[in-house]
């Protein structure tokens, strides 16, 4: 598709083994009722605007890969389009380190995801009325901190609902540091929350801590908290260590049966490890350890 537009109240299929390529050219119209369905593969490479009007409508049912920095514009003529990523469908963002934008001129296209949103680099920028169903799957590729060009975004202009599933993979032999910060998802507010997202492993006792604020979700890279197995010493008592981030205090504490605990020993201005001794494991058949952090 290089050039003019798509219009009448049709419909064209892209079927599920055809290829249609949106290329480098002037800006491509779908109007007057038209209705576009991708079960193939659509690759778009202009650098222009893809414009929608008159109750046009996008449905995206296979993989539509958005490699290039462009707009989506409705221009207020007739009824609102649409765009609808459907269950089975993928929309992948990848190559370049821009913003693909659903712009919100005259209140923009109206904007349905129920299938994947996979963001590989850039940024995927919806101005229009968008909703996330519960189906949705997003996906982030993170191989740094640097939003775009190493960690993808998915921006809104308005207030966004969550829903459906997260999930974020770790690409090209990436190790994320200790206090690693990634800005996922800019908005101007939130209600929902994702279900348990799906995060990669993390080593030297590190863990990931999404965060969702009055104005983006944010993953950021926390120490965890560690306990060691419990050692008896030669002289009958045991030794443990803890290790965390740093917290206000922390008091190790011992039980019998799970219940009633008692503090044995506290530390002011945890700094990160500690070690404790139970004096008095030996006079007990069983015991049980615990620490109480106070942040």
């Amino acid at each position: 598709w290089t050039g003019g537009g798509i219009a009448g109240g049709g419909t064209l299929t892209v079927g599920a083994s055809a290829n249609l390529l949106l290329s480098p050219g002037d800006d491509r119209a779908l109007y007057g009722g038209a209705t576009l369905n991708n079960n193939g593969t659509a690759l778009a490479t202009l650098a222009n605007t893809l414009v929608f009007s008159s109750s046009a409508t996008f449905n995206n049912n296979g993989l539509f890969i958005l490699q290039s920095d462009f707009n989506f514009l409705y221009d207020n003529g007739g009824s609102r389009p649409s765009f609808n990523n459907n269950v089975g469908g993928t929309i992948r963002r990848n190559t370049s380190t821009g913003e693909v934008k659903f712009l919100g001129d005259y209140g923009g296209i109206l904007f349905q995801n129920s299938g994947t949103l996979d963001l590989q680099s850039g940024a995927l920028r919806l101005d229009s009325l968008a909703t996330i169903n519960s189906t949705s799957s997003i996906k982030f590729a993170l191989k740094g901190t640097a939003p775009g060009t190493e960690a993808p975004q998915l921006n809104f202009g308005g207030g966004i609902t969550f829903n459906g599933a997260l999930s974020v993979a770790l690409t090209n032999n990436y190790s994320p540091l200790l206090g690693a910060t990634y800005v996922l998802m800019n908005h101007a507010g939130s209600t929902g929350t994702f279900t348990t997202p799906a995060l990669p492993s993390l080593n030297n006792n590190l863990a990931w801590k999404a965060s969702y604020t009055g104005t983006q979700l944010i993953l950021k890279v926390v120490q965890t908290y560690s306990l060691t197995t419990p050692a008896k010493q030669g002289d009958g008592t045991y030794a443990i260590s803890f290790s965390g981030p740093a917290a206000a205090s922390i008091q190790f504490q011992v039980s019998t049966d799970l219940v009633s605990w008692e503090t044995i020993q506290s530390v002011d201005n945890f700094s990160g490890t500690q070690a404790f001794i139970d004096a008095d494991a030996q006079q007990y058949q069983k015991r049980f350890y615990r620490i109480l952090i106070i942040p």
